[in-house]
């Protein structure tokens, strides 16, 4: 459904794809590209680029692996705490509930080809943290805490939503540790304080080359009060009474599914009183049970809909770590499982924060979601029907079944919805697509053909042109062949700020004199702006008229794009700066 349709030319990938091609040409992180994540992933696929070549495929490939290692890692970190067909059933709801999912406009939320590749490469190494601190419970080995200690490392340096959450998972295990008894204080200080040396020393060596810019101009961008309205929006804030009446409708579905699967459960016989019938050796009547009841929360799902059904699930997360910190320190089950779900629930409440008003698989819940989808798995066979019943052995399997048939029935209707959205924003077998030496690329709809003609047009100029392309659009000098002589990808509301406002900008402009200026119709309504050059960016705008003219003007539909020539006023070099003026 979405094969081969991932990332976007306009939107975000570009930076994804043009970072690590400029390391490779030999350009600083943070000094000569601006980047407002950790180093991990730009100079991970910059390393993908030596060794394989610059092209979309070989980042496109590393995304498909990322996927493919973080539903095994779904997959393992449930099968600690439920069955093989539950963890299962997480998995496959992991891959189509956010590996593989698009349920926006844009196809940028996936593994594949993501918005950044530091979200899901931070996923994948927060997903192994938590499985391998979760074994440290169960069984402390060294290859475990080794395992831990290193992911968590790596975390530290993907982005900082994953870097937050890796530090809540080794505060959880410190925590169930010393309650356990089993805390070893040198080997932790040693372990803890090692991990953040390095990430320190990483982070440290990089400010002392690139200076208090390295914060200001690259890692605190995402900060901007510039970007307040966009940040409000995607978390749920922005609209109140929505997330209220979302939130609401999503419990009464929660307790719609949980009601008969609560009564399936509690109408079943403890083994050791049943006179009949054996339920171990009879288990088909207590899984089509199941299945009947995962059917019901099927279609209670489907009538809210992918977009609203998981808005309650923060609350339902932190129902969780409630009752299992208690069980935990009650101990009234084995203390290991009870801190392990403990553990999990933590981590998958804190996961879900920046989207805790807003909670899905749509936009940034597409890898946030991913700790949450594991929780949720689990939430329904262990914390509501198979430990609040006397079902014994069959309520157990009578939940089991309802949930794999929930998980699976969740897979489906995002599916649904993906196949939906693809087909309307991408148009199916008849997806528009761009081809050049540096990879293929779909064309969302809503551009028409001009931007493949536009990149078309552009990869016919003398190599090594330099290209810069406004509002956004990186992707059109990755996909041409261009060159990227300022280290800026964007220059959205959000960008302008620091030693990047709008006269430091135009001073860059200056040295670097692209040759070709791209202006596309990216629409810049989302961060409460009419547009580039009309109520931001007008600074730019003023200094290209003086120095540039339109070459050519492609249009088709409702979007448009001018190639602006240099003219005038400029000097004549191709060459990138060194480093940023």
């Amino acid at each position: 459904m979405t094969w081969n349709r991932w990332g976007d030319v306009i939107i975000d990938c570009g930076r994804e794809l043009d970072a690590p091609r400029q390391i490779v040409a030999g350009r600083m992180l943070y000094r000569d590209i601006r980047y407002p994540y950790g180093p991990a992933a730009p100079y991970f696929n910059a390393l993908l680029y030596r060794l394989f070549g610059i092209h979309v495929n070989v980042l496109t490939r590393a995304g498909l692996i990322v996927a493919a290692l973080v539903a095994w890692l779904v997959y393992r970190v449930c099968r600690l705490l439920a069955d093989r067909w539950v963890s299962c059933a997480a998995a496959v709801l992991f891959l189509y509930a956010g590996a593989f999912a698009q349920l926006y406009a844009l196809n940028i939320y996936c593994f594949p080809l993501p918005y950044a590749f530091a979200a899901t490469y931070g996923m994948l190494a927060e997903m192994a943290c938590l499985y391998f601190s979760l074994r440290c419970v169960q069984e402390d080995r060294w290859l475990h805490r080794g395992m831990a200690a290193a992911t968590f490392a790596a975390a530290l340096l993907c982005k900082i939503e994953v870097a937050y959450v890796v530090l809540v998972i080794q505060a959880l295990f410190l925590l169930v540790m010393l309650k356990l008894g089993r805390l070893r204080l040198a080997t932790t200080l040693l372990t803890l304080g090692t991990v953040c040396l390095f990430a320190a020393g990483v982070y440290g060596w990089f400010y002392w080359k690139v200076g208090p810019g390295l914060l200001s101009d690259n890692l605190l961008t995402s900060g901007n009060v510039a970007a307040n309205s966009f940040t409000l929006r995607h978390s749920g804030l922005a609209n109140p009474v929505q997330f209220v009446i979302e939130l609401i409708v999503s419990l009464v579905g929660f307790f719609v599914m949980y009601l008969p699967l609560r009564l399936a459960v509690g109408r079943t016989l403890p083994e050791s009183k049943s006179s009949t019938r054996d339920p171990a050796e009879n288990p088909s009547w207590e899984i089509g049970t199941g299945v009947g009841v995962g059917l019901i929360a099927i279609a209670v799902a489907i009538a809210i809909n992918p977009y609203r059904y998981f808005r309650a699930l923060p609350l339902l997360l932190l129902l969780g770590a409630i009752w299992n910190w208690g069980r935990f320190a009650r101990g009234t089950e084995p203390a290991a499982r009870s801190a392990c779900t403990f553990i999990l629930f933590g981590t998958a409440l804190q996961s879900v924060t920046r989207i805790f008003f807003r909670c899905g698989a749509e936009h940034y819940g597409f890898y946030l979601m991913t700790p949450a989808i594991a929780a949720f798995a689990i939430f329904w066979p262990r914390e509501l029907a198979a430990r609040s019943a006397a079902g014994g052995s069959a309520g157990t399997r009578i939940a089991a079944s309802a949930s794999t048939v929930l998980l699976l029935g969740l897979a489906g209707s995002h599916a649904v919805a993906t196949m939906k959205m693809s087909r309307d924003w991408y148009g199916g077998a008849q997806t528009r697509r761009v081809t050049t030496p540096f990879g293929t690329m779909a064309i969302n709809r809503s551009y028409g053909e001009t931007l493949r003609q536009s990149i078309e047009y552009l990869a016919t100029k003398p190599p090594g042109r330099s290209i810069v392309v406004w509002p956004e659009g990186a992707a059109i000098t990755f996909l041409a062949g261009g060159i990227n002589p300022l280290g800026m990808f964007t220059f959205l509301p959000l960008d302008f700020c620091g030693s990047y406002d709008e006269p430091s900008v135009v001073s860059r402009l200056d040295v670097a004199a692209p040759e070709f200026i791209v202006v596309v119709a990216r629409d810049t309504k989302e961060y409460d702006k009419e547009g580039f050059g009309v109520d931001f960016a007008t600074d730019l705008v003023r200094w290209c008229s003086a120095h540039y003219r339109v070459e050519k003007t492609i249009a088709g539909g409702t979007y448009a794009v001018r190639v602006l020539a240099r003219s005038t006023g400029l000097p004549a070099t191709t060459a990138p700066p060194a480093s940023a003026p």
